[in-house]
């Protein structure tokens, strides 16, 4: 006998839409079944780090979407942001990389915040003005890159 979620899951497949992946607490005392199950997950763990209406966004999360790459987003104004993960992001990338100096939000910043911006103050300032924030920052398993273009893209998940 078929379970009623099985049931739900094939008509939303025959609709079109999406279908999650099955939830796995309800399976954490089984067996794997299969020998297909037991081989270690291998792929990497991807987050894009950004603002969903920012061009830059779209275009990475379109290219990771036709390149078939599974990636979690992290939307800065809907999830929010703490300053752990900053501070990861500055452990491996220069915080002038990261705090992005061309939007209007820097530039309608007090002059005396801008020139007194550094290492110490930044991730307050980063953490108070999310929209500083270069994009995308994209972590794949623990390492960061700033930035989209496709072409470094490719090279990454080559």
């Amino acid at each position: 006998m078929t379970h009623w979620s099985e049931k739900r899951r094939s008509r939303r497949k025959a609709a079109g839409q999406f279908i999650p992946i099955p939830d796995q607490r309800y399976n954490k005392n089984k067996q794997a079944s299969s020998p297909a199950n037991n081989h270690k997950d291998t792929r990497a763990l991807v987050t894009l780090y950004g603002i969903k209406n920012c061009d830059t966004i779209k275009k990475a999360r379109n290219w990771l979407s036709d390149n078939a790459i599974d990636c979690r987003f992290h939307d800065f104004r809907a999830d929010g942001l703490d300053a752990a993960t900053v501070e990861n992001w500055l452990h491996q990338l220069d915080w002038e990389i990261v705090l992005n100096r061309r939007g209007t939000t820097w530039r309608k910043l007090d002059p005396e915040v801008q020139t007194g911006t550094n290492r110490d103050n930044v991730v307050a300032l980063l953490l108070e003005h999310p929209a500083m924030i270069k994009r995308p920052i994209l972590d794949v398993d623990g390492k960061f890159t700033v930035g989209f273009k496709a072409e470094q893209y490719q090279a990454i998940f080559k």
